[in-house]
């Protein structure tokens, strides 16, 4: 198998076995998807039409179908065998997912501190934000596009941001940071009382996805690495990576769904056809995973010497 110009080599090229089991477990993943969304589909219809979005329940069932979208999407990047772009895609997904948490988990007397911050308080800081790009574009507009000229000063205008301003500058950047990845994941992990930071771990998925998305020299050393790669490593590289991401779309969604239907007061057991195709995806996944580390022994051996897990 050799690599094209750009570091790819196409799905036909990996061994007949791996190439069948991840396809089988990508339809896996997409019906553990589909499962997740028709509960969705069946909160957002037995759902309060008097509630505000901006309300408690409605919030997590609009972030709960802004994920299930950013998985799906990712999913059908990996049908075509774009695993690094649907490694970017689940940035979004993965802070989705931190945000419905930390709001669904935290304390009934402190959701609507949480809310109103989430909404109002970063909705403020988006506003100025977008704002003051705006009018860096407004800046170099042609003459003889008023139109486009008008959409941007709309954005600028005070009418268009909500309500008052009322956040200066320390209190727009403590929000900043306190709805930062790494904080929030810090604070699940404490809602949770994990005994591990679990939540926090997945700062490691992310990072790697961000070197992708900024395209920094990590992001070219991770292509370059898997064309130096021989035929079969490789294969099994592309096919650990692909199960790992199938793993982390049925398993977060199903974790997000579990938290948004128990919010609406929903039984768990209403919930087991979800929960239990998301658990298979994550078996099967697991089980290409395992396959590839161990091949990675005896490297990671000549590395770490003596100080290799056993």
């Amino acid at each position: 198998m050799k690599a094209d110009a750009e570091g790819m080599t196409s799905a036909a090229d990996q061994p007949l076995d791996k190439h069948a089991r991840l396809t089988k477990l990508i339809a896996a993943c997409n019906d553990a998807q589909v499962a997740q969304r028709d509960v969705l589909l069946a909160l957002t219809r037995s759902g309060d039409p008097t509630e505000d979005w901006e309300d408690f329940r409605p919030t997590l069932r609009l972030l709960l179908g802004y994920i299930l979208e950013r998985g799906f999407a990712a999913l059908r990047l990996m049908t075509m065998r774009h695993d690094f772009d649907a490694e970017i895609l689940l940035r979004t997904f993965h802070e989705g997912a931190a945000k419905l948490m930390l709001i669904a988990l935290t304390p009934e007397a402190d959701r609507p501190e949480v809310l109103r911050e989430y909404w109002s308080g970063l909705g403020q800081v988006s506003d100025r934000k977008t704002a003051h790009r705006a009018g860096m574009a407004e800046s170099v507009m042609p003459e003889g596009r008023s139109d486009s000229r008008d959409s941007l000063r709309v954005l600028q205008a005070r009418r268009s941001q909500r309500g008052e301003q009322t956040l200066d500058r320390n209190e727009r950047r403590r929000l900043e940071q306190k709805w930062s990845l790494p904080e929030v994941l810090k604070a699940i992990d404490r809602l949770l009382k994990a005994e591990r930071p679990e939540a926090v771990a997945l700062l490691h998925i992310y990072g790697m996805a961000s070197h992708l998305a900024h395209a920094d020299s990590r992001a070219l050393e991770l292509t370059l690495d898997r064309s130096f790669r021989s035929p079969e490593e490789r294969a099994g590289l592309e096919a650990s990576h692909v199960a790992r991401m199938l793993s982390d779309i049925a398993m977060v969604g199903a974790f997000c769904t579990l938290l948004t239907a128990e919010a609406a007061g929903g039984a768990r057991e209403e919930l087991t056809p979800a929960m239990t195709k998301a658990q298979a995806v994550a078996a099967d996944a697991d089980v290409i995973i395992r396959e590839f580390d161990e091949t990675q022994r005896e490297f990671n051996k000549s590395i770490l010497g003596e100080e290799v897990s056993t």
